[in-house]
């Protein structure tokens, strides 16, 4: 993780215009929580694309959508006590620009690390795929209901 729970927790008295003092107690578990949801929705989404955990974890923008994904998830969960607007709260989920945000570490433009969707581990046989690299256009199987 890029910021720890005290963080998080400040950001949101922050964002309720509060202190953390004044914060109901319920609100520690809740952003604890929501912190953690929020790394892994950072996790999923770069390692979806290819990246490493090691360019994950020094990603130079990885604490901003840390605050900001966390801040979602604690509203989300916390919001329904004190009713606050869905519209506002949806401004600070980050996921869908997770799927094409730049990720750099130290200012240098990351290549992803990994093949996004490959085989990972185990034997990889292709041989009588009708999909194999490359398509055969003489194929008798193309445009014919294939069993799988």
């Amino acid at each position: 993780m890029f910021l720890g729970d005290a963080d998080i927790l400040a950001a949101l008295a922050e964002t309720l215009n509060t202190s953390i003092g004044a914060l109901p107690g319920y609100w520690t578990g809740i952003a604890a929580e929501a912190h953690a949801t929020a790394y892994q929705d950072i996790l999923q989404g770069l390692t979806a694309r290819g990246f490493k955990a090691a360019q994950i974890s020094a990603w130079d923008r990885g604490p901003e959508f840390e605050r900001m994904q966390s801040l979602y998830w604690a509203l989300i969960r916390g919001g329904a006590l004190a009713n606050y607007d869905d519209r506002y709260i949806g401004r600070f989920d980050r996921r869908k620009e997770l799927c094409s945000v730049l990720v750099s570490n130290n200012g240098a433009w990351q290549r992803p690390g990994d093949t996004p969707g490959t085989v990972q581990s185990g034997t990889f046989d292709g041989g009588n795929d009708l999909f194999g690299t490359p398509v055969d256009p003489n194929d008798d199987r193309l445009g014919k209901v294939v069993q799988w």
